[in-house]
């Protein structure tokens, strides 16, 4: 993924009618972008031109990322109302993913009006460089509402509300009896992958990960040992219906915005082209941020771990009351309770623990493959926290 975010130059007029389909080519050529990528955006932006996606004759254009978590690569404005997010990749994955978003409205299981709390894609690049263009939003995501923006406790309370509100209904509408999620594949199997990743990623994890470690003074086995007890008793973990699955679903990329009147947009961003899963996948990428990923890197001042190989330690500690974590896990906890009395998914507690040790073990690769300091210290107190998570499963 190119995650190069550059400056354009001065914001130009085009009212001497060349029109934007000028400008764009000028601006993107004016920059130093690798040829296939110019090429590829290029083309894209003559396909919503086609469409009659952008009309306007006065542009000024600037990149810059999209969200905190977002990791699409440019933000095209074309005009104060035109505003365009290009994304691009070296895998062709991300045309799945351009063909999921478009084709949301479209399925006719998924709850009327839910496509709407997604992002439009005007145009798709099937050929490398992969992409695609879709709607930009001028919101904040939930994990800068949450850890970074001045906002009371309060508004990221009725966010949270509405989003699990939203969730949960096209969960509730999307069951489907037919499939069982494959624990085994969904969770152990990335749990094994990810940690492999992570231990070719960095020497000293390597050795830690390997070894019994005590974490804040508590003593645990390996990650291997939790997986084989997990593997030998799987039934315990056991859901028998699929649904509907963002599969990306943390609070960077979910998007947030708040009216004059008050009232809340949310905007769903990146989604995985799964299409169906298991419902607690979602539920857990979004828990384990709020405890795990957000006090480790997203506050002004991250902590930094104690970390003693030789003696086989981790210490550290992770600020959650500022943040009132705890109430919303709670919030969390509430509204999976109730769904699953409501479709009779009776071991939704232990896989609530499994999806959490999941999601957190499968953060450290990217982030020891860093050179920055902050994420290689998340990595190594989010391992922590998901080692945690899976011995409470056992």
């Amino acid at each position: 993924m190119v995650n190069n975010y550059r400056e354009w130059p001065s914001p130009v007029n085009t009212s001497n009618g060349l029109g934007e389909q000028h400008f764009l080519q000028q601006a993107l050529f004016n920059q130093n972008f690798p040829k296939a990528q110019k090429d590829m955006m290029n083309k894209m932006i003559q396909e919503a031109l086609a469409k009659g996606i952008i009309h306007s004759h006065d542009s000024q254009s600037i990149t810059q990322s999209a969200s905190e978590g977002s990791v699409a690569d440019y933000v095209l404005f074309t005009s104060p109302n035109i505003k365009l997010t290009a994304k691009m990749d070296e895998d062709k994955k991300i045309v799945n993913e351009a063909l999921f978003l478009k084709l949301l409205s479209e399925r006719p299981e998924l709850p009327k009006g839910f496509s709407k709390h997604f992002p439009r894609v005007y145009a798709i690049s099937h050929k490398p460089p992969y992409g695609y263009i879709m709607e930009y939003f001028n919101m904040k995501s939930l994990g800068e509402h949450i850890f970074k923006a001045k906002r009371k406790k309060e508004s990221a309370v009725k966010a949270l509300h509405l989003i699990l509100k939203i969730l949960f209904n096209v969960y509730t509408k999307t069951r489907d009896y037919r499939i069982v999620p494959n624990i085994q594949n969904l969770y152990l199997q990335r749990i094994t992958e990810r940690l492999e990743e992570a231990r070719m990623a960095n020497s000293k994890f390597n050795k830690l990960s390997n070894d019994r470690i005590t974490i804040n003074g508590q003593k645990f086995e390996t990650p291997e040992f939790y997986l084989e007890q997990i593997d030998k008793n799987v039934s315990d973990f056991h859901v028998n219906f699929t649904t509907f699955v963002h599969g990306d679903c943390h609070p960077e990329n979910i998007l947030v915005g708040f009216n004059e009147d008050k009232e809340i947009d949310i905007k769903f961003i990146d989604p995985k082209d799964w299409y169906s899963g298991d419902y607690m996948y979602d539920v857990g990428k979004l828990a384990h941020y709020l405890f795990g990923t957000g006090p480790a890197q997203m506050v002004h001042a991250p902590p930094v771990p104690q970390i003693d190989v030789g003696n086989a330690s981790l210490n550290y500690h992770l600020n959650t009351e500022q943040f009132h974590v705890d109430e919303l896990l709670t919030i969390i906890h509430k509204k999976v309770a109730v769904f699953a009395a409501k479709v009779q998914d009776s071991k939704w507690k232990q896989r609530y623990k499994l999806s959490l040790a999941s999601n957190l073990l499968g953060t450290p690769p990217a982030r020891l493959k860093s050179e920055n300091s902050k994420l290689i210290n998340a990595a190594f107190m989010l391992y922590g926290e998901g080692l945690i998570s899976l011995a409470n499963c056992v």
